[in-house]
């Protein structure tokens, strides 16, 4: 499967109408969406659940109460039935929340500490839904700190036991979809790497950040596809050059890649984007991007064909605005 370089020509016909335009999707499956305002103000739904097809919207998760510090990232199971929820209750600590989505339950509470912010963390479930890996990304005064943590949710949590992967400054994980592999983001290499997940040991590793727009975002966050034939990544820099979103073989043997000259969003002060999320659908033939503009802040949220130069608009900039997270 490979994702074709887009043409500058189609992108602004399709972002010239400025409106979501759903004729071409094909993956109806429900696009999550994280709106941390929700958390914190606790009077609207914060988890939201998008029907690409349609652009229907319904509320998945809205707490009662404020139960969360600053919302970094979350995760939904594959049978949608529970929900994984990564914050920071302060500067020098973070917390996973795992709740039942249907009812709202709180299933388990776990964590640890960090020596900073950690902005840059991510969760994501293990295929089985019954583990969960946690990368911590947090950038002290001193440098860069990353780490995974697993929690074993079939245990009933029992706590977060950090893995003893053989990288300093490892983070983003994602395991494959069979769980024998796992590849993280290894921070101050800018590369991707995968692992063993039993052994933890490293199988091969890639680095393009020759081809990002800086060292800094390059790799910030890498998606295995649920077909397990490819592994994306990202660069997060606000730039105008390099590649936002990068498409590697999960063999190591072949890279196809998007640029920001490819995406003329219909925004006149948009000199610089950065790719704030991604998400693969579920039968790996589309990704959902969360874009930024640098200069007016308006977000998107982009549906792109991996098959095809197909490229949709899911959410304009008025729907996008407090968006933080995709999962799809």
């Amino acid at each position: 499967m490979r994702i074709p370089i887009l043409a500058f020509s189609v992108l602004f016909v399709l972002f010239s109408t400025y409106a979501p335009a759903n004729g071409g999707m094909t993956s109806c499956y429900p696009l999550f969406t994280l709106d941390p305002s929700g958390a914190v103000a606790a009077t609207q739904p914060f988890i939201n659940a998008i029907n690409p097809c349609t652009n229907d919207t319904s509320a998945v998760y809205a707490p009662a109460t404020k139960q969360f510090g600053t919302v970094v990232d979350f995760a939904v199971s594959s049978d949608q039935q529970t929900c994984a929820i990564l914050h920071l209750p302060s500067s020098a600590e973070w917390e996973l929340a795992v709740v039942r989505l249907s009812t709202g339950e709180m299933l388990l509470r776990t964590g640890g500490s960090t020596s900073a912010w950690a902005w840059g963390s991510r969760v994501t479930y293990h295929p089985s839904d019954n583990l969960v890996a946690v990368g911590i990304h947090s950038t002290a005064l001193s440098g860069s700190d990353a780490a995974v943590w697993f929690v074993d949710l079939a245990a009933g949590g029992g706590g977060a036991l950090e893995a003893d992967v053989p990288l300093e400054c490892a983070w983003s994980p994602s395991w494959s979809p069979t769980g024998e592999r796992i590849a993280v983001a290894h921070v101050g290499q800018s590369s991707l790497c995968v692992l063993d997940a039993e052994t933890l040991s490293v199988i091969y590793s890639f680095h393009p950040y020759g081809l990002c727009a800086s060292r800094f975002g390059c790799c910030s966050q890498v998606e295995w596809s649920p077909d397990g034939n490819s592994l994306a990544f990202s660069d997060t820099s606000y730039a105008s050059e390099g590649i936002p979103l990068g498409i590697q073989a999960a063999d190591g043997q072949s890279l196809q890649a998007y640029r920001y000259d490819d995406w003329s969003l219909p925004d006149a002060l948009c000199g610089s984007y950065r790719v704030r999320d991604f998400a693969w659908s579920p039968d790996s033939d589309w990704i959902a991007v969360l874009v930024t503009c640098f200069e007016s802040g308006d977000q998107y949220v982009l549906a792109l064909s991996v098959n095809s130069d197909t490229v949709e608009i899911l959410c304009t900039p008025s729907e996008a605005h407090w968006l933080t997270r995709i999962d799809w």
